[in-house]
């Protein structure tokens, strides 16, 4: 089984990308599928970045639905259980931003 949480912003621009990259190295950008608009995709390991995260989406006004949390599990067996970290359940009452999932087996 392969499972991981991601933070996601969903509608960057250009100069917010860039500060985001600057304020959060390990963010990851990619184009959204939907519109002209980046993606920021933080992996959540740990509680590290939450502070950065709240700062960012505070400083740019960004709304609840510009951003969710992604969590992505992958498994050949249907009957596995994941357990999601502490820190997406901290980010959810920081936030109250969407929990979108995927399952793929």
């Amino acid at each position: 089984m392969y499972a991981s949480a991601s933070f996601r912003f969903l509608t960057l621009n250009e100069k917010q990308s860039k500060e985001l990259i600057t304020l959060i190295p390990t963010v990851e950008m990619g184009d959204h599928y939907e519109s002209d608009y980046m993606v920021g995709c933080i992996k959540l390991i740990d509680n590290g970045n939450n502070e950065a995260i709240e700062k960012f989406r505070n400083l740019h006004s960004l709304k609840p639905t510009d951003c969710d949390i992604f969590v992505s599990i992958t498994s050949e067996k249907r009957d596995e259980i994941w357990r999601a970290p502490k820190v997406v359940n901290n980010l959810i009452n920081i936030v109250n931003c969407p929990l979108v999932f995927s399952y793929s087996c």
